[in-house]
């Protein structure tokens, strides 16, 4: 099996039982591995170059990181995308903002949007009519409470993706 990408993320139980449905559905993603998350780099290094000493390296930055508390609060939308907005964002973002730092070759999205936005992937859907089922659906549920206490090190050969290495955060 040769592995083609990674990708570091915050899973977030809490909203898998409330967005399960509608991932499954309308989440690609959900299909072929990916919890329900809030990405912290995607896509982070190429498989090959997870060695020793980059798992070391990531183990000493997320040393340095407290675990965190937010809460996922509101349902909302791109052109194509259903998601979950995440309060605080800040921790979120600071923690791309070193993994950047130190390897500046991994840019988020591979530089597509200037603006990174937290959150949680509920549907891959232009549809109004869907958007306003998941609002209907999923709203009474909020906010979920989380704590982030762990990146997980996603590996994918293109067919599945896979937990390679769990970090805890301030450990």
């Amino acid at each position: 099996m040769m592995l083609v990408e990674s990708a570091l993320l915050i899973e977030v139980p809490e909203a898998e039982r409330v967005i399960e449905h509608w991932r499954t559905l309308f989440d690609p993603s959900a299909l072929i591995g990916i919890p329900a998350h809030v990405t912290v780099l995607y896509p982070f290094l190429p498989p090959n170059r997870l060695d020793e000493a980059t798992l070391r390296s990531l183990g000493d930055l997320f040393r340095n990181v407290h675990p965190f508390a937010f809460s996922l609060t509101e349902v909302r939308r791109w052109p194509d995308i259903v998601y979950l907005t995440t309060k605080p964002s800040e921790p979120f973002n600071a923690l791309t903002e070193m993994l950047v730092r130190r390897w500046p070759e991994a840019k988020p999205y591979e530089g597509k949007y200037d603006d990174l936005v937290p959150h949680v992937t509920v549907a891959r859907t232009s549809s109004d009519v869907v958007a306003r089922q998941i609002v209907a659906d999923v709203s009474p549920y909020l906010p979920l409470d989380s704590v982030a206490q762990t990146v997980a090190l996603m590996v994918t050969d293109s067919v599945s993706w896979t937990a390679h290495t769990t970090f805890l955060l301030g450990a």
